[in-house]
């Protein structure tokens, strides 16, 4: 009986957990999660829906 090695992916948003060769995978062979949509890779803060505020002081502070 032969050993098949299996990788998975799990999502660092979500926590999902799947199989790596049935996840999407972006442009650059990154891995897309398959339930929240977050992409991983050294791009995928600069693609996040999060935004960034600029306050009357001229800090900036991440918004929730």
């Amino acid at each position: 009986m032969g050993f098949e090695w299996v990788a998975y992916f799990e999502c660092s948003a979500c926590g999902t957990a799947e199989r790596a060769d049935v996840i999407e995978y972006d442009c650059f062979g990154y891995a897309v999660c398959p339930a929240c949509g977050h992409e991983t890779g050294p791009l995928a803060s600069a693609n996040s829906n999060t935004s960034v505020n600029v306050g009357v002081d001229g800090d900036s502070r991440t918004a929730p």
